[in-house]
C-alpha cells in the first residue's frame, strides 16, 4: 500500500450489487466499475467477493473461489487501470448472512427460476435477524477448514 498513489482522494466503496451467476464476475461489473473509473475516481474497491461458494450472501454474488474467476476478474481490474484509477477488492464470507435472497427478493415466495439457496455458517446457531435461516453453527476444525480455504485462495488478479 506505501507505493501506491491515488490521483485524486475520490474513492467508490464496495457495493453489493448480486448481478452474477457462478460467482463470475461479467461485462455488467466491467461497465459499472470502469464507468465509475473513467469519471475520475482514484480509486475503486471491487464489491464483497465471496472465497468460498457458500461464503456468498447469495447465489447471485461475485466469487474468487476457484482459478476460473481470475480472467474475468482481470478484465475488470484492466478497464480500472486504463481510467488511471487503482483497483481494490472487498474479500468476503457472509457467514450467518449466506445463502439468502437478494435484498429485493426477501419476505417474497421462491420463484420457480430462483437458484437455490444453501444453509449459511457461523460460530453460533442464531440466525442474522427474523428473515434468515439459523445458520449451521461450525466447530473450531471447520473454522480451521473455512480459514486454510480462505488462505489458499489467490487474491491478487494482475
Amino acid at each position: 500500500m506505501r507505493n501506491i498513489t491515488l490521483r485524486n482522494r475520490i474513492g467508490v466503496s464496495p457495493m453489493c450489487m448480486y448481478s452474477y451467476q457462478g460467482g463470475f464476475s461479467n461485462d455488467w461489473q466491467v461497465i459499472h466499475l470502469g464507468a465509475r473509473a473513467a469519471g475520475s475516481a482514484g480509486l475503486i474497491i471491487a464489491e464483497a467477493t465471496a472465497v468460498d461458494p457458500i461464503g456468498r450472501i447469495t447465489p447471485y454474488d461475485i466469487g474468487l473461489w476457484s482459478d476460473e474467476h481470475i480472467d474475468p476478474l482481470v478484465r475488470v481490474t484492466r478497464a480500472i487501470k486504463n481510467s488511471r484509477a487503482v483497483p481494490g477488492i472487498q474479500i468476503a464470507y457472509a457467514g450467518r448472512k449466506a445463502g439468502s435472497r437478494r435484498p429485493w427478493n426477501i419476505g417474497k415466495p421462491r420463484q420457480p427460476d430462483e437458484l437455490p439457496s444453501w444453509q449459511g455458517v457461523g460460530p453460533s446457531p442464531i440466525a442474522f435477524n427474523g428473515d434468515y435461516e439459523v445458520p449451521h453453527e461450525l466447530s473450531v476444525e471447520e473454522i480451521r477448514a473455512v480459514q486454510t480455504f480462505s488462505s489458499m485462495v489467490k487474491t491478487t488478479p494482475s
